[in-house]
């Protein structure tokens, strides 16, 4: 079994997971990568894939912020 998250430490990937207390089958997960093509690597792995798949009744909303 990979560690997930020593991997994602490898790709530079950070993040953190918030419930939404109004409405709590939503959650929201901000966090940072060094690019949007690490994140999408990672975002579209076979592995990560499967988790969400197991896991999540809609595919993610993704929304990529830059510095202003």
């Amino acid at each position: 079994m990979v560690d997930n998250y020593s991997v994602l430490q490898q790709m530079g990937i950070n993040f953190k997971a918030y419930k939404n207390e109004e409405s709590p089958n939503y959650s929201y997960v901000v966090g940072t990568a060094p690019s949007e093509a690490i994140f999408r690597d990672f975002f579209n792995s076979p592995e990560r894939q499967a988790i969400q798949k197991s896991v999540m009744f809609t595919p993610p909303e993704i929304t990529f912020l830059t510095k202003c």
